[in-house]
């Protein structure tokens, strides 16, 4: 690229450089985000990598570090700028799904604001000095601590046809089985949503369960990111399109009692209206209740953890025991 100027540094061209972003300010310390800027040798877009919103979902935060060795200057034409662990205080205090200093999710927080939370500042920050200067973004994600979920693609339409082709072509550019859209006014305040609407074509990815860090998850987004890369010219090599199956929303299963969790069905099975997902179970064995599916869908993702309340569970952050999307 011509000129790649990544927190007020430039980056030459034919060059890589290891910065951070100064995401907030504590009392007396800052909370400073890694950004890997790669500066191609020839003209061309400048793509974001975005992984670690959650500080406990690993599989992407070793891509974005894998992606952050492996891709040369000398062989890319446009730009990269990585974000490896966007939710620094997330991942040093090994606390799922929020900041643990304000209790808040910075998954929903974008375009942030400066006279808010520090999620809220450390999303404006991120948005304003990174996300903006992108021509295209990609979010990777996965299943948290106390989370199992079948891979898949997320993304939401902006009426405009242009953003909306790109979209559906990055979705079909990862190596997976479904693709769930959202529909307003779902997703609003995530970083997939915001940077859409402003003409910065952006998908989320969802892959790997349970903060385990495998290797078959890792290669899964990494080849799905070096695809998108020979989509746009990046790299050199014909992108392979693959055909996910649109699932139409999901619908969450919750509990009316509290209790011991056990689980029936398979991640990633088909299921049918009023077959068993799971039980609650006291600790006397006595069964209170049986969790069936409301839809015919298919079972993409649900809570690990046995020990569960009813209803929301706001110490998990999570609204869902299951959540199966639409066919």
């Amino acid at each position: 690229m011509k000129n790649l100027k990544i927190c007020e540094t430039n980056i030459e061209k034919g060059k890589k450089k290891f910065l951070f972003l100064t995401a907030a300010q504590r009392s007396v310390s800052e909370i400073k985000i890694p950004v890997t800027a790669i500066n191609g040798v020839k003209d061309g877009p400048l793509l974001g990598i975005v992984a670690g919103e959650h500080g406990c979902e690993y599989p992407g935060i070793l891509t974005a570090a894998k992606l952050s060795r492996e891709i040369s200057p000398s062989k890319l034409n446009g730009g990269l700028v990585i974000l490896p662990v966007v939710n620094i205080p997330s991942f040093e205090n090994r606390s799922m799904w929020i900041n643990p200093i304000d209790q808040d999710r910075l998954w929903d927080k974008y375009p942030g604001k400066l006279d808010g939370t520090i999620s809220q500042i450390m999303a404006y920050n991120v948005f304003n000095e990174i996300i903006l200067k992108c021509d295209y973004v990609l979010q990777l994600h996965s299943g948290d601590l106390n989370e199992a979920l079948y891979p898949h693609a997320i993304f939401r339409k902006t009426g405009k046809q242009k953003i909306d082709r790109i979209i559906n072509d990055f979705v079909s550019l990862f190596d997976m089985q479904y693709a769930l859209e959202y529909h307003e006014p779902e997703g609003n305040g995530t970083l997939m949503v915001e940077a859409s609407k402003r003409e910065i074509p952006t998908i989320v990815l969802e892959v790997g369960q349970k903060g385990l860090l495998e290797e078959h998850d890792v290669n899964l987004f990494y080849n799905g990111i070096v695809n998108v890369m020979r989509y746009l010219a990046m790299i050199d090599g014909k992108p392979k399109v693959h055909k996910p199956k649109l699932l139409k929303g999901v619908v969450d299963v919750l509990s009316q009692h509290g209790g011991i969790l056990y689980s029936h069905v398979k991640l990633g099975s088909i299921v049918k209206k009023g077959i068993l997902l799971g039980e609650i179970w006291n600790v006397r064995g006595e069964i209170l209740e049986e969790l069936r599916a409301p839809i015919n869908g298919v079972a993409l993702a649900h809570v690990t953890w046995a020990a569960v309340d009813p209803g929301f569970l706001p110490q998990q952050y999570t609204n869902y025991l299951y959540e199966l999307g639409k066919l």
